[in-house]
C-alpha cells in the first residue's frame, strides 16, 4: 500500500526514469537468460559430442 501511495505521488519525470529503469533491467534479464540458454545447448552439445567420440574408441578396441 505505502509502495502504492509513493507512486502516486511521485513527480512524473520520476517515474518514467523508473519506468525506463524497469524496461532495462528487463531487457537485461531477457538477454542474460538467452546466453545461459546457449551456454546449456552449447553444453549439451559438447557432451554429446564426446560420448560419440568414446563410443568411436570403445568400438575400435573391441575389433
Amino acid at each position: 500500500m505505502e509502495l502504492l501511495h509513493t507512486l502516486l505521488t511521485m513527480p512524473g519525470h520520476e517515474i518514467v526514469t523508473l519506468l525506463g529503469y524497469m524496461t532495462m533491467v528487463s531487457v537485461v534479464v531477457d538477454k542474460t537468460g538467452a546466453v545461459i540458454e546457449v551456454m546449456i545447448k552449447r553444453h549439451k552439445e559438447a557432451k554429446i559430442r564426446r560420448m560419440k567420440e568414446k563410443a568411436e574408441i570403445y568400438k575400435d578396441l573391441l575389433k
